[in-house]
């Protein structure tokens, strides 16, 4: 039987650490109503802007990062000439928004993979389970996950930091909107949310979110089976 397909990353260090994004949605009016998700930006404009910006101060070009999905809500060539302007070896993981790339040659050659659903990736990690974190990286998220009683995470967007997340489970959102949901209210397990505005405090929160902060948040919880796998058991 052939194993499932593990994309292994080395350890994080200087100039080659490991980011995750979603939801950007570069281009996308919408996304400044209080209505929906009420960014503190004062146009499209600004928002491009800012979050290329905050993206670079972020990122070296070594570094490497995964989005996914709901990279931009444009044409193919805008979205293009803005990958182009991104920092970092970077890998998409296809989201409901990404339709307009998918499939264009010019676009798809700006990263270095291009994932259709999800994929598995294994971080090198002496602090981890076996010596290795494993990460499921999909644009959805999911109740239950390959190897999560060992402690593997699930790494997900589309959701906007609406989902809640339990303390027992190690799946978290890593779009930019739950990112600066946690500069407000860090210790809640679901934002509530209304009409309202973010405020400018959360400005710079609009960017990749490093495999160190993932972990920071995810060391606060503790995996419970919700099902019949446990740590101990010796299957696959």
């Amino acid at each position: 039987m052939a194993k499932k397909a593990e994309l292994r990353i080395e350890a994080p260090t200087p100039g080659n650490q490991l980011f995750f994004i979603s939801d950007t949605h570069f281009f996308h009016k919408a996304i400044l109503r209080p209505d929906y998700s009420g960014r503190p930006f004062k146009d499209v404009e600004d928002m491009n802007e800012s979050m290329v910006e905050l993206w670079n101060a972020t990122v070296a070009p070594t570094d490497r990062v995964f989005h996914l999905g709901d990279f931009a809500m444009a044409g193919p060539r805008s979205t293009i000439n803005l990958i182009r302007r991104l920092n970092g070896r970077k890998h998409l993981v296809h989201g409901n928004h990404d339709l307009k790339i998918r499939g264009i040659p010019e676009a798809e050659a700006l990263f270095e993979r291009v994932i259709d659903f999800g994929c598995q990736i294994k971080v090198e990690d002496p602090e981890a389970f076996q010596g290795a974190q494993r990460i499921t990286l999909c644009h959805y998220a999911f109740r239950i996950w390959n190897k999560s009683h060992y402690g593997a995470w699930s790494l997900y967007g589309h959701s906007h930091g609406n989902l809640p997340e339990p303390d027992n489970m190690l799946s978290m959102d890593v779009g930019v909107d739950a990112t600066a949901r946690r500069v407000i209210e860090p210790q809640a397990s679901r934002w509530t949310w209304g009409e309202r505005r973010m405020p400018e405090t959360t400005r710079g929160a609009y960017r990749p979110i490093s495999y160190a902060e993932v972990k920071t948040i995810l060391s606060q919880r503790s995996f419970k089976a919700i099902d019949h796998h446990r740590q101990e058991d010796p299957g696959e």
